[in-house]
């Protein structure tokens, strides 16, 4: 196995222990916070948006990071529902770049409602451990959101170190790539199959 492909692998694997923490704390803030938002949402309106932003960063973070993983991991086994794996690659790579903005914007937007959950802590309606699991969340967003800017420049330079015989449609090389010499590892063309 080639070193980048090493690194690109190990990368992933780091990267989806940590994603799978947050998806774990993102859920459990997220029904945590269904039925004590609840209480906001009263005749003033205004308290229905910023509801709705509380459990949109929780509930969407969960889901942008539940679907980059299956699909990086579709893209990195080279999966036969994607047939172009040049154009999957660079999908894979916007999304990491989408996604760690997404993180930033849902851990943003939890933070900003840290005293509104000190106080229900306070007020004893929720546990000092669900306050942790709040802080928790925000926290491995912007982790997760430094780890998508990192993933993005792994999958940028690892990419070349993938090799061509991975990045080339399923239907196997062109004529001209197949014939050349430096190519024949990847097919099992040599010199001495020509004669």
């Amino acid at each position: 196995m080639a070193k980048g492909k090493v690194l690109v692998w190990s990368f992933w694997v780091c990267h989806c222990v940590l994603s799978v923490v947050y998806l774990g704390l993102a859920i459990t803030s997220f029904s945590k916070l269904v039925p004590t938002t609840r209480l906001l949402v009263g005749e003033d309106s205004s308290w229905s948006s910023y509801r709705n932003s509380l459990l949109g960063a929780c509930f969407l973070g969960f889901l942008v990071v539940a679907c980059f993983l299956a699909f990086s991991l579709m893209v990195l086994t080279g999966s036969r529902f994607i047939k172009d794996a040049k154009l999957a690659y660079g999908i894979m790579l916007g999304a990491a770049i989408n996604t760690a903005w997404f993180q930033l914007l849902a851990g943003l937007v939890l933070q900003t409602s840290d005293p509104l959950m000190a106080a229900l802590q306070q007020g004893h309606i929720w546990d000092p451990a669900h306050y942790k699991v709040y802080q928790a969340t925000f926290v491995f967003s912007y982790i997760l959101c430094a780890e998508y800017i990192v993933a993005a420049v792994v999958l940028l330079f690892g990419r070349r170190h993938l090799g061509r015989a991975e990045l080339l449609p399923l239907g196997g090389a062109t004529p001209s790539l197949a014939a050349d010499p430096d190519m024949a590892r990847y097919y099992d063309i040599s010199d001495k199959h020509s004669a």
